[in-house]
């Protein structure tokens, strides 16, 4: 089993980085140096938490079948639901025989318009 790094620390390490911004800014000792200072630590956690997360994004779908891709990437938000309900029913029907293909030229067009 494959250690996955745990975003918690990282998370602490940025909540803790904001709050000293802050701090410094409610107690009115912020300079050029200090602020690139603060604005760097905060940066960096973020750019690891930001990496921790979507670094699985990318190991995950290793592991899917085509579909689960499909239906993980619309959980996800990348696809909307239209494309789906679409992909779907044109799928069911280039999978029916050949024979139908006048039916799919009319539903397909017809469901295609309601899209």
């Amino acid at each position: 089993m494959r250690c996955v790094k745990q975003p918690y620390p990282t998370g602490e390490r940025l909540i803790a980085a904001e709050k000293a911004l802050e701090a410094a800014f409610a107690s009115g000792k912020v300079d050029e140096s200090s602020l690139r200072r603060l604005l760097a630590d905060a940066e960096s956690a973020r750019s690891e938490l930001r990496f921790i997360h979507l670094s699985q994004h990318y190991k995950t779908v290793q592991f899917l079948t085509p579909e689960q891709i499909k239906r993980y990437n619309i959980l996800r938000g990348s696809v909307s639901r239209s494309v789906l309900v679409e992909e779907t029913l044109l799928g069911y029907f280039f999978r029916r025989s050949y024979s139908h293909s006048k039916t799919l030229g009319r539903l397909g067009s017809s469901f295609l318009s309601m899209v």
